[in-house]
């Protein structure tokens, strides 16, 4: 239940680019990728911060205790990411969610609440949920959270 690396950093060029404004905060479940119960992402991370790293609003927050990363969901305008533990946290918050689903049921794993849009692939593989969907889902959840405007639409919807 991975969305690809190059699809996350995709999708958050995308939203900075539309977004100028908002800080995008990366975070990550702490960790080797090796581990069999609880896999981390340490080992992918770096990847990610070399091809994203050094833009300007774009923040990487891993290694957060709970109470920090509870502090940073409660504060954030909408979360982005695959089903963990992460994402329930946030939508328990009260944070609008963008649920990216693989193999695991959505019907009963989602996010609990209204605020939250769910992308679950047809054929389970998480990896043929496109970025445009994601980066759409992401944008239509905002709209109403910013006055029905954003910066690249230079249109009211």
């Amino acid at each position: 239940n991975r969305w690809p690396l190059e699809s996350f950093a995709e999708a958050i060029l995308q939203l900075k680019t539309a977004l100028t404004d908002l800080p995008l905060f990366v975070l990550w479940a702490p960790g080797r990728s090796t581990e069999p119960v609880f896999p981390g992402d340490d080992d992918r991370i770096g990847r990610l911060q070399e091809r994203l790293g050094g833009r300007e609003g774009i923040h990487f927050a891993g290694g957060l205790a709970l109470r920090e990363l509870f502090a940073l969901l409660s504060l954030s305008r909408l979360f982005i990411g695959c089903d963990g533990g992460a994402m329930h946290a946030a939508a328990a918050l009260g944070t609008p969610v963008v649920a990216i689903f693989g193999k695991t049921d959505p019907r009963r794993w989602r996010p609990w609440g209204r605020d939250h849009i769910v992308l679950t692939p047809s054929d389970g593989d998480i990896r043929t949920v496109s970025v445009e969907e994601v980066v759409s889902s992401a944008l239509r959840r905002l709209l109403p959270l910013s006055g029905g405007e954003l910066p690249f639409l230079n249109q009211k919807c």
